[in-house]
């Protein structure tokens, strides 16, 4: 729901922008965990799927992907996949 009429246009903006953000990705090393999974995905799907994103609409993806036989807690994320989505 749009705020106001002109609401579109600040939201266009941002999203426009939102390509730019993808450039200036870092993790946190206190954020890790030897205890759960490593999830690593690559730049060019990381890059797609911010860039068809919103700032104010979530969207989802289902993530499929392999572990290496000798890291059972790494996942190496090889594809998402964008079910279409609908919102109101």
């Amino acid at each position: 729901v749009f705020s106001s009429r002109t609401d579109w246009r600040i939201r266009a903006i941002s999203a426009s922008n939102l390509h730019l953000r993808v450039n200036h990705i870092y993790v946190n090393s206190e954020d890790l965990r030897e205890t759960g999974y490593t999830y690593i995905v690559p730049k060019n799907l990381l890059k797609k799927f911010i860039m068809i994103s919103d700032l104010r609409t979530q969207i989802c993806g289902y993530m499929y992907g392999v572990s290496p036989p000798e890291h059972p807690q790494v996942k190496e994320i090889r594809c998402i996949v964008m079910p279409p989505q609908w919102g109101n």
